[in-house]
């Protein structure tokens, strides 16, 4: 289960850990358990209960790849609370998993696969929710540029001129732009939300008739260790993963790019970045043919930084924004980077709205 072991003989048997490193795994059961309650690294953890080549291999370009993140400033307890959990409660991952209870299938029903997403990609999921909202709620194309404080609410700029009036906002933004918007009304806040660091990534996505493709791609795709000193994290083998990704002759690959620890390569011309993940999986998986399709797409500061002392910065802001009546704090930036956390962040801001906590009543207009 990502970095704690739940069976021996696969560990055993595998060739990607040395037979030190195993060893160094084998006395996880005998290691003290961590007394302090702060937060920890995940680079930390792992080196002090499964040993370094266990970070270098597994833990870290798995898990801190995840975020985009360097391991050795990623929070434990903001992204991974299960293992310091497991650690406080029984001494060991190792016993923790022994004592986990097993999960059994039932009869009749059909096994889950490791992998789930929409069958028509993520972007079903904004058109769903775009349809069931009341006409001319979401205006595109333009972005807010100012909020000023106007008597009982907010007034509300946007670039195309317009002002929409509201005793309400929930800013959804990334915690640098939302700095930004609320720099006037709340400078401490603003100063706060700066201190969550963000960094860059790109993928690029490469088709191939499957008779290009030698390797029988016949797991999920593989993640690369900083220490192979390689210029992509990872390589996702989307076609493997998910039905209805490639035509049953072809084979689909996005390969990962920047993140903490390599953001550089994340910021080149898209142009570059897919001559870069071809010469990548060149050298990798012996790809040398043309791809019969690729894009590129770059996300430019979008993944925020769980760095250690996360939780404790988190509280902070949201102690600041509490003085602003009508301001509410949701998205990637705080609880949870991953698509769930965003949607119950969302929920609990709406539910704070509709349970009357604020200040100023909604009285929502546009000019």
């Amino acid at each position: 289960m990502l970095m704690a072991p739940t069976m021996i003989a696969p560990i055993v048997r595998s060739k990607l850990i040395s037979w030190a490193g195993k060893l160094r795994l084998a006395l996880e059961p005998f290691v003290p358990a961590r007394v302090e309650v702060d937060d920890e690294s995940l680079a930390t953890f792992v080196r002090r209960r499964l040993g370094a080549e266990m970070l270098d291999k597994i833990a870290g370009p798995l898990m801190g790849g995840i975020h985009a993140a360097d391991p050795e400033r990623l929070s434990l307890h903001s992204t991974f609370p299960m293992f310091p959990d497991m650690e406080k409660n029984h001494g060991s991952l190792t016993r923790a998993m022994i004592k986990a209870p097993q999960r059994r299938a039932t009869p009749g029903i059909k096994k889950s696969p490791m992998f789930l997403t929409l069958r028509g990609g993520l972007d079903q999921l904004a058109q769903a929710i775009g349809a069931r909202l009341p006409e001319h709620s979401v205006r595109l194309g333009v972005s807010v540029v100012a909020v000023h404080l106007q008597g009982c609410g907010y007034h509300i700029v946007l670039s195309d001129g317009s002002v929409l009036h509201s005793g309400h906002i929930v800013f959804a933004t990334p915690s640098y732009i939302t700095a930004d918007l609320v720099q006037q009304l709340h400078p401490l806040l603003a100063s706060q939300l700066r201190t969550i660091r963000y960094v860059s990534t790109a993928t690029v996505s490469l088709g191939f008739h499957r008779s290009q493709i030698e390797h029988p791609m016949d797991g999920a795709g593989f993640i690369v260790p900083p220490s192979e000193g390689r210029r992509i994290t990872a390589c996702s083998w989307s076609s493997s993963k998910f039905a209805n990704r490639a035509p049953d002759d072809s084979v689909l690959l996005r390969v990962f790019i920047g993140g903490a620890l390599a953001e550089p390569f994340a910021e080149v011309p898209e142009s570059d970045l897919i001559q870069l993940a071809r010469e990548e999986l060149r050298i990798i998986m012996g790809i040398t043919a043309d791809p019969v399709v690729s894009y590129a797409a770059r996300w430019h500061k979008s993944t925020p930084q769980y760095e250690v002392g996360h939780q404790k910065r988190v509280a902070a802001i949201e102690q600041s924004a509490a003085g602003l009546p009508g301001i509410f704090l949701a998205g990637n930036a705080y609880h949870g980077s991953g698509i769930p956390d965003c949607i119950v962040s969302g929920q609990k801001a709406a539910q704070s709205i509709l349970a009357g906590s604020a200040a100023f009543e909604p009285a929502l207009a546009a000019s």
